[in-house]
């Protein structure tokens, strides 16, 4: 369900590593020329379940010609385009991935030079809340990000203020919202500190880090008032890392209105506090890593439950590597297992 979540949101799940935007080639002379670079990857699944269908005409209903869950998808096929000049960054990119295979533009921003750790964002960018939410996809642990990284991990236009100062990472934005372009506007607020190790990493897992140690403290606001009135959520997530070891943990607590049919429908969240736990062992440090996630949904009705475990081989970091996971989920109308097996390839 959680990877059936991912699958079909594949193409609108991507976030820039702000850290890590790369420069331009600067031109000597008098004329300063731009030399974009480009970039990209490649996310090709194939999942299997005898629990779960594929749903062609996305009604939510098993009808004839809707077998059971087998089959290969391409969840991402990205081409980007990002430069720096004299403190400025921007990135375009576009992706070719998902249930339909048509292009969908993806980041649009532009970035204004620091200036006492201050910077101004303006375009289609990720919305800062959660950190699972911020991983790039080829940085994370198992195939799919938790089902709230999955929430907030989806692009919208608006304008953001970012300061960072040694560890200390603080973000507002002012966005679009449900409504679009309407008069109700999704404003979100995050706070981060990176106690140990550096701030610049952001990655699930433990992979790079050899002797070092890395914890990452964060809480965020959000509200959404074209969701009603009750529509903030508030959220905690922790992450440590370290040689062999990694641990991850976020819980967000979501009011009664707070719940969107727009991008996600059949996900209700309003009145909701779902948490979930990741812990990760790698038993040869840049090479293999084990991963294990439990999920509760907080729900009334549903009352969902995941278990995810998974296996990377890293073949050249997160650049190339395989992924095998495994999905176990707990429901009232039944379990649902699913297997799933990943590469991705980026440059």
């Amino acid at each position: 369900m959680i990877l059936a979540l991912a699958l079909s949101t594949g193409i609108a799940t991507s976030t820039p590593n702000w850290s890590e935007i790369p420069g331009l080639d600067i031109a000597g002379g008098s004329q300063a020329s731009l030399a974009p670079k480009l970039s990209g990857f490649l996310r090709t699944i194939y999942a299997q379940s005898s629990d779960l269908f594929f749903d062609l005409n996305g009604n939510g209903t098993q009808e004839p010609g809707e077998g059971d869950l087998g089959g290969f998808t391409i969840v991402n096929a990205r081409l980007a385009l990002s430069g720096e000049f004299d403190g400025w960054v921007y990135e375009v990119s576009t992706d070719f991935g998902g249930p339909t295979g048509a292009g969908s533009l993806i980041d649009a921003f532009a970035a204004t030079p620091r200036a006492a750790g201050v910077r101004l964002t303006m375009g289609q960018f990720q919305t800062p809340f959660l950190r699972s939410g911020l991983v790039h996809e080829t940085r994370t642990l198992l195939l799919a990000r938790t089902r709230n990284g999955i929430f907030y991990s989806v692009r919208t236009l608006g304008a953001m203020v970012d300061w960072e100062h040694e560890g200390l990472h603080a973000s507002f934005a002012h966005q679009n919202g449900v409504d679009g372009s309407a008069d109700e506007a999704l404003d979100t607020a995050r706070f981060e500190w990176t106690a140990l190790g550096p701030a610049d990493r952001v990655y699930e897992g433990s992979f790079g880090l050899e002797d070092q140690a890395q914890l990452v403290l964060g809480g965020a606001w959000s509200q959404d008032g074209g969701l009603g009135d009750e529509s903030t959520a508030l959220a905690v997530d922790a992450s440590f890392a370290m040689r062999h070891w990694s641990l991850q943990a976020e819980l967000v607590d979501y009011e009664d209105d707070y719940t969107s049919t727009v991008l996600f429908p059949g996900e209700p969240r309003g009145g909701t506090t779902p948490f979930s736990v990741t812990a990760g062992w790698a038993f040869a440090p840049g090479k293999w890593e084990a991963a294990l996630r439990y999920e509760d949904f907080d729900e009334q009705t549903l009352e969902r439950e995941v278990w995810s475990a998974g296996l990377n081989r890293y073949v050249a970091g997160h650049d190339i590597k395989w992924q095998l996971n495994y999905l176990h989920a707990d429901r009232p109308t039944g379990d649902e297992d699913t297997f799933a097996l990943g590469l991705v390839l980026a440059f």
